[in-house]
């Protein structure tokens, strides 16, 4: 039996969205929980007056896909 292409995607997205479902308020928690502290930080950047960084941005995105991957 032949499959169209797009039958086939239908069927990879809903096997990935079938794979994800079960941890899927997990990683929303998560993610909400990251954009939290990384506002707490901004508030007390502006706060204290010190300089913000890109490098200590760049700590936030790894943050993020480390805890992520760590769910899995």
């Amino acid at each position: 039996m032949k499959h169209s292409l797009t039958e086939l995607l239908t069927y990879a997205f809903i096997a990935i969205c079938t794979f994800f479902a079960p941890v899927t308020g997990l990683l929303i928690a998560v993610g909400v929980s990251i954009g939290l502290d990384t506002l707490t930080g901004f508030m007390k950047i502006y706060k204290i007056g010190e300089k913000f960084s890109s490098k200590k941005f760049s700590n936030i995105i790894s943050k993020f896909v480390l805890y992520q991957a760590f769910i899995f």
